[in-house]
């Protein structure tokens, strides 16, 4: 753990706190250079402090916010809450666009992942309401989306 403090401050970190253990932050002033940080009595202090902490299992606290993969895309009901356009197998007209379209977890930041999905997922209910359902009246708006496709379409080939 103290290798991992040393590299965030020679990164540049600031400060740098360890999540759920009991010991102490170390901070630093923006204009204190890095050098000096990793010289300075306080940064030693902190690598002593950490390792007399003796970790011997992990008690880290670490968890992550995004929840994904609790509604899948799925060819049938029974393997996921979505068909593959994003709309729920059990309420026609209702749309998934998030992480929740995931087969699981990705272990790692979503977000553009998430982006793909849901972009995907908007270009298909656009096709749908343009094409097979008719319900865009608007005849700019028609105009506008099918231009749009087409655009869409030429950056594909």
């Amino acid at each position: 753990m103290a290798a991992a403090v040393e590299m965030l401050v020679h990164a540049g970190a600031n400060e740098v706190h360890l999540g759920g253990v009991d010991a102490s932050c170390i901070k630093f002033d923006e204009e204190v250079s890095i050098n000096d940080r990793l010289n300075s009595k306080a940064f030693h202090h902190f690598l002593r402090e950490i390792g007399n902490l003796r970790l011997y299992h992990p008690e880290v606290n670490l968890f992550s916010a995004h929840q994904m993969g609790t509604c899948r895309l799925s060819t049938c009901p029974r393997n996921g809450g979505c068909d593959e356009n994003g709309e729920l197998w059990e309420c026609s007209d209702l749309y998934i666009s998030d992480a929740s379209l995931f087969p699981t977890a990705s272990g790692a930041n979503p977000m553009c992942t998430t982006l793909a999905i849901s972009h995907m997922v908007s270009n298909r209910l656009v096709d749908r309401l343009l094409f097979e359902d008719s319900r865009l009246e608007d005849a700019a708006l028609v105009e506008k989306t099918k231009q749009l496709m087409n655009l869409r379409n030429a950056r594909r080939q």
